[in-house]
């Protein structure tokens, strides 16, 4: 119904002429697109999600404060994108618990002596943790600082959905097929 308004779904903002309008989901854009944006006198409607944009905040602050920023998340996820463009050429995205190494090298070879953790809103809380952990094992000469941005309603999700799982024979998770909340707390559901 929107599309037969006139709504049009974009990739990118060659696609758009200056004094369009263009929305931006909940799960944010790269810090240049803001600017592209400007140059071309296209207007933003940022519905960008608060949680997500004070993760942002946060990245910039640390970014300034001459951290090197470790962001936890899955690194095709939108936000992720978006993120990790606030948080500058120090900085490095760890998913998995196979990664850890990789990533502690990068730290290493950075310049940096000040190392500081964020999340994607939508990560697993229990991966966090566990990766943040590991973390601190192998950077322990480092300062080192976490600051757990999950959002607390995706918090909540994940130990209801663990709590619910323990005392079910079947579960249904109802979500997007492509959510990493629903894919979080499918998993969940199945490991409890």
């Amino acid at each position: 119904k929107l599309e037969e308004k006139g709504l049009k779904i974009i990739d990118s903002l060659n696609d758009v002429n200056s004094g369009d309008k263009v929305i931006i989901r909940a799960h944010g854009i790269s810090k240049d697109v803001y600017d592209i944006a400007i140059d071309k006198g296209i207007e933003l409607i940022d519905l960008t999600c608060p949680k997500v944009l004070k993760v942002h905040e946060e990245a910039l602050k640390l970014k300034s404060d001459g951290y090197f920023i470790i962001l936890i998340a899955k690194k095709v996820h939108p936000e992720t994108i978006g993120t990790i463009s606030f948080c500058g050429e120090d900085s490095a995205i760890l998913e998995s618990m196979d990664e850890v190494e990789s990533v502690v090298n990068v730290v290493e070879e950075s310049d940096r002596n000040k190392v500081a953790v964020i999340a994607q809103t939508t990560f697993s809380v229990e991966l966090f943790n566990k990766l943040v952990d590991e973390l601190k094992k192998n950077l322990k000469d480092y300062d080192f600082f976490v600051n757990n941005t999950i959002c607390n309603a995706t918090e909540l999700r994940q130990k209801e959905t663990i709590e619910i799982a323990n005392k079910v024979e079947a579960m249904i998770i109802v979500g997007g097929k492509n959510s990493s909340n629903t894919k979080n707390l499918y998993e969940l559901a199945i490991k409890n």
